[in-house]
C-alpha cells in the first residue's frame, strides 16, 4: 500500500503540480486497498479452507482501508511540503530575477547621465575656447575607459571608486576652477571596502548640479570616513533656478543600496548643510 500510494500521488501531482485533485488519489488509493485485502483474504481461504473465520473478514477489510488511510496521510503530508518547498524556491527566483533586473535599469541609467553632462561641460570649454580643452577629452576618454569596464560590475572597492573620482574631480575642476574644491579625507583602511560603481560621482555631481558653483562663491566638498559611513558633505547654496534633472542622483544611489545590500544611505540637513551617508559595506552577500 506504501508503494502505491506513491505511485499515485506521483502522477496525481505530475498532471496538476500546484492544485492535486485530493479526492481522486483517496479513492484509487482505497479501491486498491479493498482490492488486494481481497486478494489476500482469498489465498487465506485458499491456503487453509476449513478455518471458520467468521467477521475475521470484515476485520482484515477494515484494517487495510485503515492502513491506506494512514499510508495516505503521511505520503500526503510529505507530498504537499514538497510542493510547499518547491513554491517558495520559485518565489524566490522570481523575486531575484525581479530584483537584479531592476538593478541592472539602474545601471543603463547612468552611463546616458554622465555623457550628456560630459558633453555639455566640453561644448561649454570649445565656446569659451579653453585651452584644457584637449586635455580635457584625454581626461574624459579615460573616465569612460574606467565607466566601460566598471558598468557591468554590482561592485567595486572603495579605492578603485576614488581613482574614478579623482578623475572625473578633474573635469569639473577644469570647468569651474576656484569655484569648486573638493577634499578627500578617507582613511586607507576603508579603501578595500566595496561601493556600487559611480556612487560618489553621483553624489558630486548632484551637489554641483543644485548648488551655486562660482569664484565668487564657491562651493566646498568634503568626503570622508567615519566608522560606519562614507560621508559626502557640502553647505547649501541652493540654486534660484531648478535646473533640468533626470531624476537620476539619490534616488538612484538608495535603490541601489536597497538591492544590493538591504541598506538606506541617510540623509542629513542641519546647519545649512547637506550631508549624505553611505553605509561602508565590508562584504557582498550576493542573491
Amino acid at each position: 500500500m506504501w508503494y502505491i500510494n506513491i505511485a499515485i500521488q506521483k502522477r496525481s501531482y505530475t498532471k496538476l503540480p500546484y492544485h492535486p485533485r485530493r479526492l481522486s488519489p483517496l479513492i484509487q488509493g482505497l479501491l486498491w486497498g479493498i482490492l488486494i485485502m481481497l486478494v489476500l483474504s482469498s489465498t487465506l481461504l485458499f491456503i487453509i479452507p476449513s478455518q471458520n473465520y467468521g467477521t475475521m473478514m470484515l476485520m482484515l477489510q477494515v484494517r487495510g482501508i485503515f492502513i491506506h488511510f494512514t499510508f495516505y496521510m503521511f505520503i500526503q503530508l510529505l507530498a504537499q511540503n514538497a510542493i510547499n518547498q518547491e513554491i517558495n524556491l520559485q518565489l524566490e527566483r522570481s523575486k531575484t530575477n525581479r530584483i537584479w533586473a531592476q538593478y541592472e535599469l539602474l545601471k543603463q541609467q547612468i552611463n546616458p547621465h554622465f555623457l550628456f553632462n560630459s558633453l555639455n561641460t566640453l561644448k561649454y570649454m570649445v565656446e569659451n575656447q579653453n585651452l584644457k580643452a584637449v586635455d580635457f577629452i584625454l581626461k574624459l576618454s579615460k573616465f569612460y575607459r574606467y565607466t566601460l569596464k566598471n558598468r557591468q560590475l554590482n561592485t567595486i572597492s572603495l579605492g578603485e571608486e576614488l581613482k574614478i573620482l579623482k578623475i572625473y574631480n578633474y573635469l569639473l575642476i577644469t570647468r569651474f576652477e576656484e569655484g569648486l574644491h573638493i577634499d578627500i579625507q578617507v582613511k586607507e583602511f576603508f579603501k578595500t571596502t566595496i561601493i556600487p560603481p559611480f556612487t560618489l560621482q553621483l553624489l558630486v555631481e548632484n551637489a554641483v548640479k543644485h548648488n551655486v558653483v562660482s569664484q565668487t562663491n564657491p562651493l566646498f566638498l568634503k568626503i570622508y570616513t567615519d566608522e560606519e559611513f562614507v560621508c559626502i558633505e557640502n553647505k547649501i547654496c541652493a540654486k534660484k533656478s531648478n535646473q533640468y534633472s533626470m531624476g537620476i542622483g539619490l534616488k538612484n544611489i538608495r535603490e541601489r543600496y536597497q538591492l544590493l545590500f538591504n541598506r538606506e544611505i541617510i540623509i542629513v540637513t542641519e546647519n545649512q548643510k547637506f550631508i549624505v551617508k553611505i553605509p561602508i559595506i565590508y562584504e557582498c552577500t550576493d542573491y
